[in-house]
């Protein structure tokens, strides 16, 4: 059965080449190169993390897609103990101002200990440090901001791709943010920087008021032509 084991701090040391790297226990991964202190980075800090995961065969631990064995024995010891690595990693590149001195705080360093907590519990505690409200905000004063401080010499390819950034990040905290919200910043951003895109567009899928998606997939595709 799952449980508690004694935590082993991780430990950060550098490879031959210099790369550094982080350690539980014998299990090591490559350190990312930051770690997460704002919630407008979530998105960038997991997909790095990732990629380190992914080199280190753990990556099924952090997407959730690794199955614990059935029966006890050796294989289902080592799944535990890859799946409290991974834990302990994630807890490791999360900025000490987000965990120290909080009421969760023990929480945190009790379920990193505890096989038995998926790694999707401490990225969730993680989101949790971030106020939705504030990144729901600037999601919505987004295409506003961009239009002034940066569209001016930003094409259309380059302000859908930030704002492509901008949505998927914020639906990692709120899944259930309505569509028409990214329907409504993106015709926003491509009106202001084409404004022939933008009636080319409007008379495809922006009058359909599809899905985020599906809008987001027939702009890139026409964005592509130009």
């Amino acid at each position: 059965m799952a449980g508690k084991t004694p935590r082993i701090k991780v430990e950060r040391l550098l490879s031959e080449s210099r790369v550094p790297l982080m350690k539980y226990d014998d299990i090591m991964m490559r350190e990312p190169s930051f770690k997460l202190e704002r919630g407008e980075d979530y998105l960038r800090w997991l997909r790095e993390l990732e990629q380190c995961a992914n080199s280190a065969g753990l990556l099924g631990h952090l997407d959730g897609t690794a199955v614990r064995p059935e029966k006890p024995g050796p294989l289902r010891a080592l799944f535990d103990k890859n799946r409290v690595a991974m834990n302990n990693f994630v807890f490791w590149n999360i900025h000490p101002s987000l965990t120290e001195g909080r009421d969760k705080e023990k929480v945190w360093l009790d379920a990193l200990a505890d096989s038995e907590v998926d790694v999707e519990s401490v990225l969730a505690c993680a989101r949790g440090c971030f106020d939705e409200k504030e990144l729901i905000d600037d999601f919505l004063s987004y295409p506003i901001r961009k239009a002034f401080l940066i569209l001016p010499v930003m094409d259309a390819h380059t302000a859908m791709t930030h704002l492509n950034y901008e949505w998927d990040n914020l639906k990692e905290f709120v899944p259930e943010f309505s569509d028409d919200h990214y329907i409504g910043a993106a015709a926003f951003l491509v009106a202001y920087v084409d404004s022939r895109l933008f009636r080319d567009i409007c008379t495809g899928p922006l009058s359909s008021r599809g899905s985020a998606d599906e809008v987001r997939a027939l702009i890139e595709a026409r964005l592509q032509k130009t």
